[in-house]
């Protein structure tokens, strides 16, 4: 249910008129600015076989040998693990920048 839904009926039990219920919609939707994700990770067989020679080659490609992204990249060794690695640094990220933002992980094809 949306909160305007709860507005109109406390508004209605409490007598309180209809300006008053525009200033307080318009002031809740300045203040309630968030975002929403949600990762849909596979969770197959096949996000847990090992990652192909050519595959981990390409992405070495593009980091630095001095930074510490490369031994993150010799870490993972499946699919699964890339995917989670992503998730973990994008939510890491928006976690930085705001932390009222809602966040989940689905993980869907579990056994």
């Amino acid at each position: 249910m949306s909160l305007q839904f709860f507005d109109q009926a406390w508004s209605a039990a409490t007598g309180a008129d209809d300006d008053q219920q525009d200033e307080t919609q318009q002031g809740r939707q300045m203040t309630t600015s968030r975002d929403g994700t949600i990762f849909l990770v596979d969770c197959g067989k096949d996000m847990f076989e090992s990652i192909s020679l050519n595959m981990k080659k390409e992405s070495d490609g593009d980091v630095d040998d001095d930074n510490d992204q490369t031994n993150i990249i010799d870490d993972i060794k499946t699919p699964f693990q890339l995917v989670m690695k992503a998730a973990q640094t994008f939510y890491q990220s928006k976690i930085i920048s705001n932390d009222k933002d809602l966040m989940g992980i689905i993980l869907y094809s579990t056994e």
